[in-house]
Protein backbone atom coordinates (compact mmCIF):
# COMPACT_ATOMS: atom_id res chain seq x y z
CA UNK A 1 0.00 0.00 0.00
CA UNK A 2 1.45 3.22 -0.87
CA UNK A 3 2.15 5.73 1.81
CA UNK A 4 -0.65 8.40 2.44
CA UNK A 5 -3.79 6.38 1.09
CA UNK A 6 -6.19 6.17 3.18
CA UNK A 7 -7.79 2.01 3.33
CA UNK A 8 -10.42 1.37 1.05
CA UNK A 9 -9.63 4.22 -1.12
CA UNK A 10 -9.89 3.79 -5.03
CA UNK A 11 -7.24 4.93 -7.85
CA UNK A 12 -10.42 6.49 -9.97
CA UNK A 13 -13.32 8.77 -9.22
CA UNK A 14 -16.05 7.13 -7.32
CA UNK A 15 -19.55 7.32 -8.95
CA UNK A 16 -22.03 9.93 -7.25
CA UNK A 17 -25.07 8.05 -6.42
CA UNK A 18 -28.44 8.48 -8.26
CA UNK A 19 -31.72 9.69 -7.01
CA UNK A 20 -34.83 10.28 -8.86
CA UNK A 21 -37.60 12.39 -7.23
CA UNK A 22 -40.50 9.49 -8.16
CA UNK A 23 -41.15 6.32 -6.45
CA UNK A 24 -39.85 3.10 -8.08
CA UNK A 25 -43.30 2.61 -8.90
CA UNK A 26 -45.28 5.09 -11.00
CA UNK A 27 -47.76 2.67 -12.38
CA UNK A 28 -51.38 3.99 -10.64
CA UNK A 29 -49.72 7.90 -11.43
CA UNK A 30 -49.78 6.43 -15.21
CA UNK A 31 -52.66 4.70 -15.25
CA UNK A 32 -54.68 8.31 -14.20
CA UNK A 33 -53.08 10.20 -16.49
CA UNK A 34 -54.02 7.90 -19.83
CA UNK A 35 -58.08 7.84 -18.63
CA UNK A 36 -57.32 11.51 -17.79
CA UNK A 37 -55.85 12.18 -21.99
CA UNK A 38 -58.59 9.90 -22.99
CA UNK A 39 -61.67 12.11 -21.33
CA UNK A 40 -60.39 14.87 -22.92
CA UNK A 41 -60.17 13.24 -25.92
CA UNK A 42 -63.93 11.70 -26.08
CA UNK A 43 -65.16 14.69 -24.57
CA UNK A 44 -63.68 16.90 -26.97
CA UNK A 45 -65.15 14.35 -29.90
CA UNK A 46 -68.49 14.59 -28.63
CA UNK A 47 -68.45 18.63 -28.73
CA UNK A 48 -66.94 18.25 -32.18
CA UNK A 49 -69.66 16.01 -33.01
CA UNK A 50 -72.62 18.25 -31.63
CA UNK A 51 -70.93 21.41 -33.22
CA UNK A 52 -71.29 19.97 -36.71
CA UNK A 53 -75.36 18.25 -35.99
CA UNK A 54 -76.03 22.15 -34.91
CA UNK A 55 -74.49 23.78 -37.53
CA UNK A 56 -75.40 21.25 -40.54
CA UNK A 57 -79.32 21.32 -39.59
CA UNK A 58 -81.11 23.90 -41.62
CA UNK A 59 -82.71 27.01 -40.07
CA UNK A 60 -86.44 26.75 -39.81
CA UNK A 61 -87.96 29.54 -41.95
CA UNK A 62 -88.89 32.52 -40.14
CA UNK A 63 -92.19 33.79 -41.74
CA UNK A 64 -91.76 37.47 -40.97
CA UNK A 65 -94.53 39.59 -41.08
CA UNK A 66 -94.30 41.39 -44.60
CA UNK A 67 -92.40 38.54 -46.07
CA UNK A 68 -93.66 36.59 -48.87
CA UNK A 69 -94.94 32.38 -48.61
CA UNK A 70 -96.48 29.74 -51.11
CA UNK A 71 -98.14 26.44 -50.82
CA UNK A 72 -95.90 23.71 -51.77
CA UNK A 73 -97.08 20.46 -51.45
CA UNK A 74 -99.40 21.49 -48.46
CA UNK A 75 -97.28 23.83 -46.59
CA UNK A 76 -96.11 27.15 -46.82
CA UNK A 77 -92.63 27.70 -48.22
CA UNK A 78 -90.63 31.26 -48.12
CA UNK A 79 -90.48 32.35 -52.09
CA UNK A 80 -89.62 36.02 -53.26
CA UNK A 81 -92.19 38.23 -52.63
CA UNK A 82 -91.59 39.07 -57.07
CA UNK A 83 -93.05 35.36 -57.28
CA UNK A 84 -95.94 34.25 -59.45
CA UNK A 85 -98.72 33.36 -56.96
CA UNK A 86 -96.78 34.69 -53.75
CA UNK A 87 -99.05 35.56 -50.48
CA UNK A 88 -97.64 37.60 -48.44
CA UNK A 89 -97.65 37.46 -44.34
CA UNK A 90 -100.14 40.14 -43.04
CA UNK A 91 -99.78 39.09 -39.47
CA UNK A 92 -99.22 36.25 -36.81
CA UNK A 93 -101.81 34.93 -34.94
CA UNK A 94 -103.04 32.09 -33.02
CA UNK A 95 -106.52 31.49 -34.28
CA UNK A 96 -107.75 32.27 -37.97
CA UNK A 97 -110.73 34.55 -36.88
CA UNK A 98 -108.19 36.64 -35.45
CA UNK A 99 -106.87 38.06 -38.90
CA UNK A 100 -107.17 41.38 -40.21
CA UNK A 101 -109.38 39.85 -43.05
CA UNK A 102 -110.91 36.41 -42.55
CA UNK A 103 -112.15 36.23 -45.84
CA UNK A 104 -108.30 36.18 -47.11
CA UNK A 105 -106.27 32.61 -46.83
CA UNK A 106 -104.32 31.99 -43.43
CA UNK A 107 -101.52 29.10 -43.27
CA UNK A 108 -101.11 26.88 -39.83
CA UNK A 109 -97.21 26.94 -39.49
CA UNK A 110 -95.44 24.68 -37.02
CA UNK A 111 -95.84 25.32 -33.54
CA UNK A 112 -99.51 26.16 -33.90
CA UNK A 113 -99.02 29.87 -34.83
CA UNK A 114 -101.16 30.95 -38.20
CA UNK A 115 -99.66 33.35 -41.12
CA UNK A 116 -102.53 35.76 -41.78
CA UNK A 117 -101.78 36.13 -45.93
CA UNK A 118 -103.04 38.39 -48.89
CA UNK A 119 -102.33 37.90 -52.23
CA UNK A 120 -99.14 39.83 -53.69
CA UNK A 121 -99.89 41.08 -57.25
Amino acid sequence: MPAGQAIGAHDGPVPAPTFTDEPASTGGRNKLRVIGYISIAVLVIVLGVLALSYTASPNPPSYKVGSCVQESGGKAEEVACSDSGAYQIVSKVSDHTQCPDPAQPYATIPGGSILCLKPKS
